[in-house]
């Protein structure tokens, strides 16, 4: 069996796994259908891509590539060029995608597909020089590699003592060794034996094939709406066949050969020829001939042996992660389906273990070190008796038993650290654990039982607990999965502003009003920013909201002025806009000067002391540009009104949790009456929202709050209808 006859089985589970997974990513499309997906690729590596004398792209990649494009009505711009300028096009953005071998190194940059092909490297040494079969026998040798690629990363990663020689590219590397520059080339078995065919060079394979390593499509790290595109082309080829068909076009070419038997005797010519002679010539040197024949017999023995190990080295690789030599995810699943449907009385435990500080240690003590972690971690899951343990990747492991198990003592066990020396880093690790019975185990596999043991890990995480097992309470709310893809589809195009007026109590000639964002949906009518706001800030999606915002507030700020009418709009920025180091820029560069002292941007007492040091000096700079800056909110949180005049504050909104019982709480009278004096010593504006009576206002007047807001001096209204509110104030 070869290698792509191999790998098209497996194909199947792993990447209708990513179909479905593709569905749960709430990420920004790369691009619509009917746009083009550029990928990158070497010129050099047939046959899985090269360029003819007419600068086309051929390969068994490169179709693979215009048929996943052709999935999903996309154009596929395939580019091919040196090998380390491919990889540098993708992490600049001049190219979305590129194939390459998935390896820990290279996933510090790239996130990978699901795997497509598996490639293994060889040595490659000149016919009339040294024959090199391992890699120890490189030592204190000149080897080429090519710049960039998976051979020079695993070089430099261990300790073998070699003299590496840069080359360009895969045909540089070989021709390097023709020039005897270098003693060997380590390259892919496979495109380098086609390059030495196609240019005839002068070289050999010397070694049997080693570094077995999947093949997959990488992205820029962090690009997971890319990743879910491709994984879902590549899962649509597999279904419909067109994989398959892709496969058996390339086959001859793509799967790996052992000399056949003809080449052998070929090889052994030589001594056929001297065995006819010696019979007729001379008989008694027949004994010296069939010792000749045995020790060719020997090596050819060998040569099988190698060959079945190769074999094994295959089988193990794809179905174990290289860095822990645990199962990997594709493996783990197939176990947990064989299990299903399970029979009475027997149960299934699935736990999800993620490294929760595996990024920290990467970022400040370096890839080594996490690698390492990763490691030791693995080594500690295995003392977990009658289990199956498997490593997803990125510091996310399996584990499936279906024995009684304690995760509360799982946890105990795993916390021990006998195996970290003093060097290394103690792991984090957060717990998610879902549990199957024979009456749900016909309506569900293992996809879905590892979502349910990933949802209530990320429910830990966020509640800041080492472990939690899943409910269908913790499910995520459809609604907001909607919306949020929605948001990524369509942006803020159907976001629209209402505006509320506030009612100065100590008039200072111009109009204040707050800018309050709804969401127009299609179908689902005026959603309310309670709906959709804290899922925006989950996501990440909140910094482009409240740019939006802004911008629009500063239109309408254009449109007063035109009509002569004085107006102070407040705007709602969040913890998230304050620690962003783009945020302060971008209200330099979009707000005219003149209008900023016409902003108020108010952000929530507790954001406000999620991150002080970055917000007094984000702050400090918006007031050195003119713009105010409001405490939302005020009274609930934690702060103190000197704290937030080091902050730059310039006014407080006082809760309407006190505001609304000023009238018949006396604590509440208290706290506001002491607030707004305190306030005034500061110099500082006190707004008071939430009012919605006659007698509450005339209290605040009494307590000299500066100005109110409430449904007693304006509902929020429509920008279409605002002029006409304004006009009459």
């Amino acid at each position: 069996m070869g290698v792509v006859q191999f790998y098209t089985g497996s194909l199947i589970a792993g990447l209708l796994y990513a179909a479905s997974a593709a569905s749960t990513h709430a990420n920004e499309t790369p691009s619509s259908a009917g746009k083009t997906i550029k990928f990158s690729g070497s010129q050099y590596y047939p046959p899985l891509e090269w360029i003819d004398e007419n600068g086309s792209a051929h390969g068994f990649i490169s179709d693979l590539e215009r048929e996943m494009a052709n999935v999903t009505d996309h154009q596929a711009d395939i580019q091919l060029m040196q090998w380390n300028a491919a990889l540098q096009a993708v992490l600049t953005g001049d190219a979305d995608a590129v194939p390459l071998i998935a390896s820990e190194q290279r996933s510090a940059q790239f996130d990978f597909t699901q795997p497509f092909f598996y490639v293994a490297h060889g040595i490659f040494a000149r016919n009339d020089g040294p024959q090199f079969t391992s890699l120890d026998q490189l030592a204190n040798r000149r080897v080429a590699v090519a710049r960039g690629a998976y051979a020079e990363d695993q070089f430099v990663a261990t300790d073998y003592n070699v003299e590496l020689v840069f080359a360009r590219d895969e045909l540089n590397c070989l021709e390097v060794v023709t020039q005897r520059l270098a003693d060997a080339c380590v390259e892919v078995a496979t495109t380098s034996r086609a390059l030495i065919e196609r240019y005839d060079l002068p070289l050999q394979l010397t070694s049997p094939p080693f570094w077995p390593q999947p093949y997959a499509f990488g992205v820029r790290k962090g690009n997971t709406e890319l990743l879910d595109l491709l994984n879902s082309q590549l899962a649509h080829l597999v279904v419909t066949g067109k994989y398959q068909q892709l496969s058996e076009r390339w086959a001859s070419e793509l799967e790996w050969q052992q000399p056949s038997l003809l080449e052998q005797v070929k090889d052994l010519a030589w001594l056929i020829s001297a065995l006819l002679v010696a019979t007729l010539a001379v008989a008694s040197w027949g004994w010296l001939l069939r010792r000749e024949v045995q020790a060719k017999t020997a090596e050819l023995s060998d040569e099988l042996k190698i060959s079945k190990n190769l074999q094994q080295q295959v089988a193990y690789a794809a179905t174990h992660d290289d860095l822990t030599g645990l199962l990997n995810r594709k493996a783990f699943f197939d176990i947990i389906n064989n299990q299903l449907p399970l029979d009475a009385q027997q149960r299934l435990t699935i736990v999800v273990v993620k490294i929760a500080n595996i990024d920290s240690i990467i970022t400040t003590f370096g890839y080594t070190s996490a690698v390492n972690t990763v490691k030791h971690f693995a080594q500690r899951l295995q003392r977990v008796q009658s289990a199956t343990h498997a490593h997803f990747g990125s510091g996310l492991f399996g584990v499936i038993t279906s024995e009684p198990l304690s995760i509360a003592l799982l946890v105990e066990q795993l916390a021990t650290s006998q195996d970290i020396s003093w060097n290394d880093i103690e792991p984090s690790p957060v717990y998610g654990v879902a549990s199957l019975t024979q009456s749900d185990s016909e309506q569900i596999d293992a996809a879905e039982l590892v979502r349910h043991a990933l949802t209530a890990l990320a429910h830990a995480r966020k509640r800041r607990i080492p472990f939690f097992e899943y409910t269908q309470r913790i499910e995520p709310n459809a609604e907001q999965l909607q919306l949020l893809d929605e948001f990524h589809k369509v942006g803020c195009k159907q976001f629209v502003l209402h505006y509320q007026q506030q009612l100065s109590l100590n008039s200072d000639g111009r109009h204040h009003i707050e800018a309050l964002i709804r969401w127009q949906h299609p179908s689902l009518g005026l959603i309310s920013p309670n709906r959709f706001i804290p899922m925006l800030e989950k996501s990440g999606g909140i910094r482009k909201v409240t740019r939006w915002v802004i911008l629009e507030a500063v239109k309408k700020l254009v449109w007063f002025q035109r009509l002569g009418i004085e107006v102070v709009i407040s705007v709602n920025i969040t913890s998230h806009d304050l620690v962003d180091d783009f945020f302060v820029p971008f209200v330099r560069d979009d707000i005219p000067e003149s209008l900023r002292d016409h902003l108020i941007f108010e952000v929530t007492e507790r954001e406000l002391f999620d991150n002080p040091d970055k917000a007094r000096s984000a702050m400090l700079e918006l007031s050195s540009m003119g713009i105010r800056c409001s405490v939302d909110d005020f009274g609930t949180g934690y702060s103190t009104l000197s704290y937030l005049h080091d902050l730059a504050v310039d006014e407080v909104k006082l809760d309407r949790l006190f505001v609304s019982q000023i009238c018949h709480n006396e604590r509440s009278f208290k706290i506001v009456k002491s607030t707004i004096e305190l306030a005034h010593e500061l110099g500082l504006t006190v707004v008071a929202e939430g009012v919605e009576d006659d007698a509450t206002m005339a209290r605040l007047a009494e307590l000299n709050c500066d100005r109110i807001q409430g449904f007693l001096i304006a509902k929020p209204v429509p920008e279409e209808t605002l002029d006409i509110v304004v006009t009459r104030n």
